[in-house]
């Protein structure tokens, strides 16, 4: 039950800035709007490019509940965004910002059905988006789209195509800056772990990594490390792997991702196990349960969408570590503690869980 991190739903929301020029362009009347436009085209364009900014850099996945990790955005900025760019294209005739608006809105349309598992249905909208962001040659917005169509392929089954899409999104960073090249190559990372090719994870998230420290983001530092550690254990690299889970602990915990920091500490507390240190694996999953119960550190996959059907059964694993570490340690006060909790766990689910090792979920950023 070795838990990875996920694909990059890794940043937080921007706060939402106030344009007056858009405000007064959305709420005026239209020919006012539409006079305003025409006298000083320049000033709108460039107040749209600042939206489009706004609107990209809000979008984020709450990573702190136990549910599915569902993408949020600035709606109300979108909103703005579809009004103007339809005015901005009455009075100009240069619809550009009105499609890029459109295939924003499309992208993340298809990012929630991503979300609710219906991802068959995510592929239309998604391509929508694709084919928009390829004819208006806005790069962004087709390098993330491609990572969303990637995690669509992989949960249908098609993981040679879902490649393709990570390895094409590394190739557009390229043309982006240092952030975006550590985004796509976190995501061809935890592709390659997914799909069982150890050693190119670890040379991606390697790249992801240091790209990401370069550019000062530990929270895709620590999930790139965490993928080394998982792609350690595919390897049999038990040390290696307890190493890479440490390092990442130690910049997570630098973080407020309580979600990376209780996968960090359950990890490291399985390696502990392999390495028959009791009481190592004891401190990790005394560490880690709290999180595993406040925040569900699954993938989103694995969570079920009704809260009537929800379960943790990574919970329970981590129980099982607890007892048996106890055991060997001769603490019977504990391990009684820990048994009886156990005990509740298996009483309330029918069957134990799965967690995928390197599973992917739908990139919000």
């Amino acid at each position: 039950m070795l838990i990875a991190a996920a694909l990059a739903t890794l940043l937080l929301a921007a706060p939402s800035g106030q344009s007056p020029t858009l405000d007064r362009l959305d709420g005026g009347s239209r020919a006012a709007a539409l006079a305003e436009i025409g006298r000083d085209p320049g000033a709108v364009r460039h107040a749209l490019d600042d939206l489009i900014a706004r609107v990209d850099a809000s979008v984020h996945s709450d990573r702190q509940h136990p549910e599915q990790r569902k993408v949020e955005y600035d709606r109300a900025a979108l909103g703005l965004g579809n009004r103007v760019g339809a005015r901005f294209a009455a009075a100009t005739g240069d619809t550009t910002y009105a499609r890029r608006f459109a295939a924003r809105q499309q992208r993340l349309s298809g990012t929630e059905l991503l979300n609710r598992r219906r991802y068959r249905a995510a592929l239309t909208p998604l391509a929508a988006a694709l084919r928009e962001a390829e004819a208006l040659g806005d790069t962004w917005l087709e390098l993330i789209t491609r990572v969303n169509i990637a995690y669509g392929r992989l949960q249908l089954g098609d993981g040679t195509r879902a490649m393709a899409e990570c390895e094409r999104a590394v190739a557009l960073s390229a043309r982006l800056d240092a952030k975006a090249r550590a985004l796509a190559l976190f995501n061809l990372g935890s592709m390659h772990l997914h799909v069982g090719h150890a050693a190119e994870s670890i040379e991606y998230s390697q790249q992801a990594a240091a790209l990401s420290r370069q550019v000062g983001i530990k929270l895709w530092e620590g999930n790139s490390l965490l993928n080394i550690g998982a792609a350690h254990v595919q390897r049999g690299e038990v040390q290696a792997a307890h190493d890479a889970f440490r390092q990442a602990l130690d910049v997570l915990e630098k973080t407020t991702d309580q979600l990376g920091i209780g996968r960090a500490w359950y990890n490291l507390g399985l390696v502990a196990v392999q390495q028959h240190r009791p009481a190592e694996a004891a401190e990790s999953m005394e560490r880690a349960l709290p999180i595993i119960r406040a925040v569900d550190i699954r993938h989103s996959h694995d969570i079920e969408l009704e809260p009537a059907a929800y379960q943790n059964p990574i919970e329970l694993s981590a129980l099982q570590v607890l007892v048996d570490a106890y055991g060997a340690l001769g603490n019977k006060d504990k391990q009684a503690i820990h048994a009886a909790a156990l005990r509740r766990v298996k009483a309330r689910l029918p069957a134990a869980g799965h967690a995928h090792s390197g599973a992917l979920e739908p990139a919000a950023r």
